[in-house]
C-alpha cells in the first residue's frame, strides 16, 4: 500500500496485512520523534517522491530480479 496519509493509508494498509510505503513530501506532516509512528504503526518504507519507490523496494525486499 502506497499512500500520502499515515493515519488513513498506512494504518489501513498495515491492518490489512500489506507492506506500506508513506509518500511524505514534507509539506503535510509534522514529524514526530518516534519515526512517524501513528497508532503504534510505522510504515515499512518512507519515500519523498514516487520515483524513489522502485529503488526503495529493491533495497528493502527480495523481489527475485
Amino acid at each position: 500500500m502506497v499512500g500520502d496519509s499515515h493515519a488513513n493509508d498506512i494504518v489501513s494498509g498495515s491492518r490489512a496485512g500489506s507492506a506500506t510505503a508513506l509518500l511524505d513530501s514534507g509539506r503535510r506532516y509534522v514529524e514526530s520523534q518516534s519515526g512517524k509512528e501513528v497508532l503504534g504503526i510505522v510504515p515499512d518504507l518512507v519515500i519523498h517522491s514516487l520515483s524513489e519507490l522502485p529503488g526503495a523496494m529493491e533495497s528493502a525486499y527480495d523481489l527475485g530480479f
